[in-house]
């Protein structure tokens, strides 16, 4: 990244590292974790399996949103700086709603799905075997799609760092 200030390496760093990091997380969740708490030889009551969900769950919730925002403040450092240069600065922009666009798509589609899951871990609704882990197919699947935003943040924030060192080496 010769050529390139310290603060845009380390913007651009910390949103698309942030956002390959937080993909990556959330996809592990949905390829090992619940296929991993599915996956007992034994019989295990619905409600302990739920707890174990509800136990990634809640550890999840905190650290994927302050990933999730300071990525976004890296692509909007990037995206200031860029702009006040003259230079293009909305795949910076693309960059930080698409990776940030994990907190709607969890609050609006995720929303029912968790709660059923922690009412369950709770005891709360009584649900079998067969429903539990119907909910976390479910899960699994949406926090899988839910993977791909960040995925795609850093991708678009990666080609938005190369262009720049274009611009940068090549005086554009």
């Amino acid at each position: 990244m010769s050529g390139l200030p310290s603060a845009t390496i380390i913007a651009a760093t910390v949103g698309i590292l942030g956002s390959a990091w937080n993909s990556g997380g959330q996809a592990m969740l949905s390829i090992l974790a619940v296929p991993g708490l599915l996956s007992t030889t034994s019989p295990v009551h619905p409600q302990s399996i739920a707890q174990q969900w509800a136990g990634i769950y809640n550890r999840g919730k905190v650290l994927g949103p302050q990933t999730a925002v300071l990525s976004l403040l890296g692509y909007t450092y990037l995206a200031y700086q860029n702009k006040s240069q003259g230079r293009p600065w909305h795949v910076f922009v693309g960059a930080a709603v698409i990776s940030i666009a994990i907190v709607p798509f969890t609050i609006v589609v995720m929303n029912p799905t968790n709660q059923a899951l922690l009412q369950a871990a709770e005891g709360a609704n009584n649900l079998g075997s067969e429903a539990v882990s119907q909910l976390l197919l479910k899960w699994k699947d949406l926090n899988l799609m839910r993977s791909f935003f960040p995925l795609a943040g850093a991708a678009l924030g990666f080609y938005g760092l190369v262009a720049k060192m274009r611009w940068t080496v090549g005086g554009l």
